[in-house]
């Protein structure tokens, strides 16, 4: 063309063609950066699968779940709690092959009481639930009301057959739901964990009746099979066991202290019982389901790889948009692999901070903290996004943890007080006068080791 004709060419023209290019220039850049972005994220990602697989921990959900166990050395697999394993996750929920065995389990459940159920100074009152239990009429009770105890017991006495069954299960070795997958089992644990907390109180208020009713035998065997039962909900490898779990033991402590308050435990249930609280030390429950979450927040990350739209379907309120350029489906995808690096190297941290704890560290909540800050400092915010939507929910575990475990060293410690009390009729002037004859050492605090 003419050097003229362009000349003769309107300002409009020229300003449009320089921002024509301008705009192609930049989109090729975001372009080519997204897909060094998706390049890197995804082979530095695979680089630290490797390297995780080769230490012998896989960052995935193999090697959480043992072998299948036979029936009869499986808890879940006891009439009762079969049924919870016989699912279908349609639309996010479960949908149980056995539903009359479900509605068994449903059955298992304390009537709302009519008040608050708790005297003043804390304790259960039993009263109530005898009215509330005469109240419902669907309870096996005599024509004649006996006195609260004999009620309340007469009342829990039509829950006798599960229990019995489910106490003698707690007995065997191990406890698998063989839930078939990692993302599945979220949907079904919700309702299987529930279940399982509705038995635990129904458990305690037949031990604070039969404690009540002079049967300090029948109650400590209640706690110790509520402590069995924690023990075996706890072996699931992710949080949400964990946390049903500590309830459960929270449960069996209050248990306790309803004795303890009345001076209702002999010598030698007190010794049972400051063993039972000896007992709960820092475990590898918890640590096995700080891997099992692991796998499962990788597991939703490596899904949104595969499909950007699931962001949108899977929750995450921030990308929930019917926008095809919406973050959801937008985002580069080594985004999302840099998120998983940075979700793997949180665990790594709050594993040392575990392991601090164990040793007589600092306490959880100010570490846990302490570890978001130091990954926010470590990570570009980028990178971070995604792993600090899920990461809140494993210091506050971590926190739960350290609480019922610091209650259960000062238990531990009122069980010794009381014991001597039986012997001096009085409590003694320093702790150090229970050592050695009742304590073999005072027990340190698990959040300082002081």
């Amino acid at each position: 063309m003419h050097p003229e004709s362009r000349q003769r060419r309107p300002l409009w023209f020229r300003l449009a063609r320089g921002l024509f290019f301008t705009v192609l220039t930049l989109a090729t850049l975001v372009a080519l950066l997204w897909a060094f972005e998706n390049w890197r994220g995804e082979r530095q990602w695979q680089a630290l699968v490797k390297a995780y697989a080769a230490q012998g921990d896989p960052l995935d959900a193999s090697g959480l779940t043992p072998a299948t166990v036979p029936d009869d050395q499986n808890v879940a697999m006891t009439p009762l709690l079969r049924p919870l394993t016989e699912y279908d996750i349609v639309k996010g929920e479960p949908v149980w092959h056995d539903a009359p065995g479900i509605a068994r389990l449903d059955a298992l459940k304390l009537p709302p009481l009519q008040r608050d159920g708790r005297s003043e100074d804390g304790r259960i009152s039993l009263s109530e639930w005898q009215s509330t239990f005469r109240a419902t009429n669907t309870f096996p009770l005599p024509a004649t009301p006996g006195s609260p105890a004999a009620d309340v017991l007469a009342a829990l006495n039509r829950w006798k057959p599960e229990l019995d069954e489910l106490e003698s299960a707690t007995r065997r070795p191990h406890t698998r739901f063989n839930r078939s997958n990692t993302q599945d089992s979220v949907h079904a644990l919700l309702p299987q964990l529930a279940r399982g907390k509705a038995l635990s109180q129904i458990l305690k208020l037949r031990c604070v009746a039969r404690l009540a009713a002079g049967d300090g035998d029948g109650a400590l065997s209640d706690i110790e099979f509520n402590e069995r039962w924690a023990r075996a909900l706890a072996s699931d490898p992710l949080l949400i066991s964990q946390l049903v779990a500590i309830a459960i033991e929270t449960l069996g402590t209050a248990m306790a202290w309803e004795g303890l308050a009345d001076h209702r435990w002999n010598d030698a249930q007190l010794q049972r019982l400051q063993a039972l609280f000896a007992a709960r030390t820092p475990r590898e429950d918890m640590k096995r389901a700080m891997r099992g979450e692991r796998a499962f927040g990788l597991a939703i990350m490596d899904r949104w790889v595969r499909d950007p739209a699931a962001m949108e379907t899977d929750g995450i309120q921030s990308f929930k948009s019917e926008d095809p350029y919406s973050p959801g489906r937008t985002l580069p995808r080594g985004w999302v692999r840099q998120n998983q690096i940075s979700l793997v190297r949180f665990h790594e941290l709050m594993a040392e901070r575990s392991d601090r704890w164990i040793q007589g560290g600092q306490p959880g909540h100010e570490l846990g903290g302490d570890v978001v800050e130091q990954l926010k400092q470590e990570r570009p915010w980028f990178y971070n996004q995604l792993t600090l939507m899920l990461a809140p929910a494993l210091g506050k575990a971590m926190s739960k943890e350290d609480r019922v475990l610091t209650i259960s060293r000062m238990a531990e410690i009122v069980c010794a007080l009381e014991r001597y009390r039986l012997v001096h009729e009085t409590y003694p002037d320093s702790l150090d006068a229970l050592v050695p004859a009742l304590l073999q050492a005072l027990p340190p605090d698990p959040c300082t080791g002081d």
